[in-house]
């Protein structure tokens, strides 16, 4: 205790194994303990990591307590520990907003604080890890005068009842926040809920209609089937009418159609039916029970009855009435209250409009609500829709919102929240040069190009220079935009495919690439692209623009060609086609591979240390020149090496394998004499050898055998003399 005089605040707590959270939490408290006279009391119930080392520098009071699968009686034995005019109880997993010092001391220090016995405080627990504005408000009833003898009650969901309470205040200004959600890994979240459900379910074994108990044993259910059987026990409770009804029924009702929509429970409809008939005014059943029910009028396309639910959703968590809000979240808060689902429906709504067909409408609802906090979960959404919208209204006025926004001033200058969102713009609209939508959209609705005259319309990034690429048909123009681009590694890969087309040499600016990224972009394009149209194209550029001085041009062109073969159509009956292939493969491999390996030093031996469409590439190179002189033999034998380094060739390979059958069966209009006589003095020479014998291999690598080797490995009788 900060202070030697009798304290005004006794905060207390109950702790275990909270060594991930305990220490923000008590630094947080320490401003308001150097304000006012505050004493700080602890409960360990079992701690086995350094939970209790943390706890021991800030508390006043630091005791033990056996657990006895109790939390009111552990709560109460802190209690009894506090001396305080006021007592105040959090978990370790919370902490104090910063303005809520003032508020709370306020607060203390008022006539107000005389008055009351009891106050609410703000709860606001986090719901996306990576997205502090999103979150949910609870209110908790957490601070009583002692005087009042107030004591916890339940063995779980531990409260102290605000009926026994004369006076009760809620305390808005005083925040505090809840990350426990978010931390808690799968396996420590199902061990809670089994200590939980375990407790409850043997207080219900005793009192199985305690319908306040049912509710909180469906809280705390981790099961499917636990979850419907508490649901249709919570429902059967409520038709009774026992006692806690009329205050727990339109929560219910939420619970239950939201798990009949999880589960396709069949009584959906008639249970939404139910919450919008008798408990119409609840705050559970115009947020909770209208979003579900939309999400099912989504379902079925069913567009006036989404535009219905979506307008009754939206108007009521923007006119949330403060008081009748504080009486209703204390039994919990809104499962679809939060930001990002109200800005689902927004996209739901817009979407609905302009499948009806009003897109001033659908476009008035995207431009009213698209600013700088929208979750970054939920921004993709408003971008993708403004590119359903894009040709059928103006949308320049937004466009220079998102220019001003993400563009005009330097990457430098924009804050982190703002860097991420953009960055989610980018992924999106990269995506649109693909021109990709989702296939419920009718062909109506679908636009009939990408948004590339929208996209050119945000100044000089990047983006805008490639949208303006794809829409130019000038080379010189063409070559400009492609000098401006800074940044090359998440080019849409049309852009490549348009440069290419107009057989433009690439800017230095891309060659500053690393060998890696410039194989990402290789294997990219192909992939993204019509797959024979970029190989032609691959193969038409390679041919017709010159090798730059740039070392890594020879890489790039590898990496094109390899890409190319990759998906090259091998079983095409296009010679044309496949000898270009060929013809253009050789040629940049031969040269890769010589420049960047030493042609002295590479051999079979070392070739299983290098990249494996590296090794492939050399063993077709040697394959290619055992061809040219007729050694097919040989021949095979670098194709099945080949094959085996990189066994995703097969295509390729066996293309090739049949282009060697085909050079052996040919059969020679005339044979000369000599050769084929020199043939069967060869043949003969081996015969007289086992196969495997050195000296046979020997042979086979000699200058004659190799003139001979195509009429060898068939029976002279084959040939025409």
């Amino acid at each position: 205790m900060n202070n030697k005089s009798k304290p005004m605040l006794s905060i207390g707590m109950i702790v275990k194994n909270e060594k991930r959270c305990l220490e923000k939490c008590l630094e947080a408290l320490q401003p308001l303990r150097e304000l006012i006279p505050c004493e700080l009391v602890i409960a360990d119930t079992g701690s086995t990591d350094n939970t209790k080392e943390i706890a021991s520098r800030y508390a006043d009071i630091l005791f033990d307590f056996e657990w006895i699968n109790d939390f009111a009686a552990a709560r109460n034995a802190v209690m009894d520990k506090c001396s305080g005019k006021w007592y105040l109880s959090i978990d370790a997993d919370e902490y104090m907003d910063e303005s809520t010092t003032q508020e709370m001391v306020k607060f203390l220090n008022n006539q107000l604080s005389n008055d009351v016995d009891a106050a609410y405080i703000t709860l606001n627990n986090y719901q996306d890890v990576n997205d502090e504005s999103q979150y949910v408000t609870f209110y908790a009833f957490r601070m009583v005068r002692m005087e009042t003898g107030a004591r916890f009650k339940g063995a779980v969901h531990e409260v102290i009842d605000d009926s026994e309470m004369k006076k009760v205040t809620y305390l808005k200004g005083c925040v505090f926040w809840h990350d426990g959600y978010l931390q808690i890994d799968e396996l420590k979240n199902k061990n809670k809920k089994q200590r939980n459900i375990k407790i409850l379910e043997k207080i219900l074994s005793e009192d199985p209609d305690n319908l306040f108990k049912v509710y909180q044993a469906y809280e705390s259910s981790y099961k499917k089937e636990d979850k419907i059987k508490y649901v249709y026990k919570m429902i059967e409770l409520v038709e009774k009418n026992v006692e806690n009804t009329d205050k727990l029924a339109a929560a219910i009702y939420r619970y239950a159609i939201n798990t009949a929509w999880e589960y396709r429970l069949p009584e959906f409809s008639k249970w939404c039916d139910i919450a919008f008939e008798k408990y119409p005014n609840s705050l559970y059943t115009k947020v909770d029970v209208n979003y579900l029910a939309l999400l099912s009028a989504e379902n079925v396309y069913d567009c006036n009855k989404i535009v219905e639910y979506a307008e009754k959703y939206l108007y009521e968590v923007t006119h949330l009435d403060e008081t009748e809000l504080l009486n209703v979240l204390k039994l919990g808060p809104f499962v679809y209250g939060g930001d990002n689902y109200k800005e689902m429906v927004i996209v739901c709504l817009s979407k609905a409009y302009m499948n009806l067909g009003d897109y001033k409408k659908a476009k008035q609802i995207i431009k009213d609500n698209f600013n700088p906090n929208i979750s970054s979960k939920n921004i993709n959404q408003f971008i993708a829709m403004m590119y359903l919208l894009w040709d059928k209204i103006d949308l320049s006025d937004i466009f220079s919102y998102i220019y001003e926004l993400f563009y005009k001033k330097s990457e430098e200058n924009l804050d982190k929240k703002i860097k991420d969102k953009k960055n989610v713009f980018e992924q999106v609209t990269k995506y649109q040069f693909l021109y990709k939508f989702d296939e419920e959209l009718s062909e109506k609705n679908a636009p009939k190009e990408p948004a590339y005259k929208l996209i050119a319309s945000l100044g000089d990034c990047d983006l805008a220079l490639a949208a303006r690429i794809i829409l130019s048909e000038d080379e010189n123009d063409i070559i400009k935009l492609s000098q401006g681009i800074k940044s090359w590694i998440d080019l849409p890969k049309n852009v490549f495919a348009k440069i290419m087309q107009y057989k433009i040499i690439l800017p230095y600016n891309f060659y500053c690439l690393s060998i890696d990224n410039m194989q990402e972009i290789a294997s990219q394009y192909v992939a993204d692209l019509d797959k024979e149209n970029a190989v032609i194209t691959v193969l038409d550029w390679l041919d017709d623009v010159s090798i730059q001085s740039y070392p890594k041009d020879i890489v790039w062109r590898y990496d094109l060609i390899i890409a190319a073969i990759r998906v090259a159509d091998w079983e095409n009956d296009d010679i044309q086609y496949r000898n270009k292939l060929l013809q253009i493969f050789f040629k940049q491999t031969e040269q890769f591979i010589n420049w960047y390996y030493n042609p002295e030093i590479l051999c079979e031996e070392m070739i299983d240390v290098i990249p494996s469409m590296h090794a492939f590439a050399w063993f077709i190179t040697k394959y290619n020149q055992e061809k040219l002189n007729n050694n097919f033999q040989q021949c095979i034998y670098w194709l099945k090496s080949a094959l085996k380094i990189a066994p995703v060739m097969k295509s390729m390979v066996k293309s090739l394998l049949k282009n060697i059958e085909n050079e052996m069966n040919k059969v020679p209009e005339e044979i000369n004499p000599e050769l084929l006589a020199l043939a069967e003095k060869v043949r003969t020479i081996l015969s007289a050898y086992p196969q495997d014998d050195p000296a046979v291999f020997a042979i086979k690598q000699s200058e004659v055998y190799k003139k001979v080797a195509y009429l060898i490995e068939k029976p002279a009788s084959d040939y025409k003399m």
